[in-house]
């Protein structure tokens, strides 16, 4: 399996964000709850917090991560699949992988794993995804997320 969605991501790079309750790909479209407040005490809370905006904002956002990955050739060999089997049925992929991935049990199972991590770690990631939620919309999130997964890949 291409293994693109977030949690796949995730478990790669010990990198973990938020969620609650499941949608539809359309419920993405639109703003979100980009107004409320966001519980910033742990990098557990915000990363669930962020995958549960990740999993609002899906119809955008796995268009954009499957993007990322492409251009990226991460996982290796998916810019290859990209070319033979076209960009829209990496996507299709992506989208069945992401049922599973955006559960709430698959969302706290990713967060829980940083409580492992050291604050050193975790600080970053609880100030890059605070920005990322104050967008308004689903637009301004993704391009957020996008900017700060293509960071993680790169090592940065």
């Amino acid at each position: 399996m291409l293994r693109m969605t977030m949690m796949g991501l995730a478990l790669v790079f010990g990198v973990a964000c938020g969620g609650s309750s499941t949608t539809t790909e359309d419920e993405g479209a639109g703003d979100t709850n980009a107004g409320d407040e966001v519980a910033t005490d742990s990098a557990h809370a915000i990363c669930v917090t962020a995958m549960s905006r990740e999993r609002e904002c899906q119809a955008e956002f796995l268009p954009a991560l499957v993007a990322l990955r492409v251009r990226l050739d991460m996982p290796a060999g998916i810019t290859q699949r990209a070319e033979a089997e076209g960009q829209e049925a990496l996507l299709e992929e992506a989208r069945g992988e992401y049922v599973n991935d955006a559960t709430d049990e698959a969302i706290e199972a990713n967060c829980s794993q940083l409580d492992e991590m050291p604050e050193e770690r975790t600080q970053p990631i609880i100030e890059t995804e605070t920005r990322c939620l104050a967008a308004s919309d689903c637009a301004g999130f993704v391009e957020c997320q996008i900017a700060f997964h293509e960071a993680r890949f790169s090592g940065n």
